[in-house]
């Protein structure tokens, strides 16, 4: 009897000691991440950070199968927005690899050249070690920049209209010039048509996007399109 109760004892034990890991590691590993997002220059007023997987033991080895973080008011290498979510799959927690990145940031406001631009909705997805980010300008601010922007190069300030996929009309004192929107050395810029170059997004201005191309949409807003750099996410390059 004394044997059978101390394998008992033994079992319970063994088995207290797996849900108390399966409870502790979890939590213990999102402080590890949330620590390694503030590394990478993320704020948040609230922040959270949710660590799965299946089974928790995994995470004795540095293995998870999905880190979801979560937070509102962040400021992010010099943007702010309002809310962000972001999930990271088939996470090397050890190495700070992660096998693919979902995700999307609201309200994003990073420094222009003429002050702030809004960016409506960021929209990230792709591979760990370099996701493609998708940035959303509406018509209105889009305009609004590139009034702007004319206004400091002297120009007098008239009708600006943005059509697919790159054509910039403005009429300036009577005349009417038609320039392209691109992306010139990293920078989103408005040229040609006997305007001087306008920068609407410097490179690297929202998290270090390495921007690759811009379109206007049908309804006269930005896309921009990119690659971002993991080290942002807290990830290894």
């Amino acid at each position: 009897m004394g044997r059978r109760g101390g394998c008992g004892g033994a079992v319970v034990i063994l088995v207290l000691a797996g849900v108390v890991l399966s409870l502790l590691l979890p939590a213990v590993a999102g402080g590890l991440v949330g620590l390694g997002l503030e590394a990478a220059g993320l704020r948040a007023e609230e922040l959270s950070v949710r660590v799965e997987a299946n089974p928790p033991l995994r995470l004795l080895a540095g293995r998870a199968d999905r880190v979801v973080v979560e937070g509102t008011r962040v400021r992010w290498d010099g943007a702010t927005a309002e809310a962000l979510a972001v999930s990271l799959d088939d996470v090397d927690l050890l190495a700070r690899r992660a096998g693919s990145v979902t995700g999307r940031l609201e309200g994003v406001e990073a420094t222009g050249p003429v002050g702030t631009l809004v960016i409506a909705r960021i929209e990230i997805a792709g591979p760990g070690d370099g996701p493609t980010a998708r940035l959303f300008v509406t018509p209105a601010e889009a305009i609004r920049v590139v009034l702007a922007l004319a206004r400091g190069v002297g120009l007098v300030e008239g009708r600006v209209v943005l059509a697919p996929v790159d054509r910039v009309e403005l009429d300036v004192a009577g005349r009417r010039l038609t320039a392209r929107i691109a992306v010139v050395d990293g920078s989103v810029v408005v040229e040609g048509g006997g305007l001087p170059r306008l920068v609407v997004l410097e490179a690297g201005a929202v998290a270090g996007l390495e921007v690759r191309s811009v379109v206007i949409s049908t309804d006269g807003g930005l896309v921009v399109e990119g690659r971002l750099d993991p080290g942002r996410l807290g990830l290894a390059g």
